[in-house]
């Protein structure tokens, strides 16, 4: 269980955007594969998050 304990820690870590925990989740489902997989998050630029927020805020302003 300590392997298990050890990867859950990585794992909340590369949701809070840390690379090199992302780097090591990459590495361990690569060495896992088929056995094991943890689900790494997808991330976003920076600039489409503002745009978006951008947008939805000027959306909004129109329609109130």
């Amino acid at each position: 269980s300590i392997p298990w304990d050890t990867m859950v820690g990585v794992s909340r870590r590369s949701w809070a955007r840390n690379e090199h925990s992302i780097e090591t989740t990459i590495e361990y489902n690569k060495k896992f594969e088929g056995e094991d997989h943890i689900t790494i998050p997808f991330l976003a630029k920076d600039e489409l998050i503002e745009e978006t927020l951008k947008n939805y805020k000027n959306k909004g302003e129109r329609n109130g």
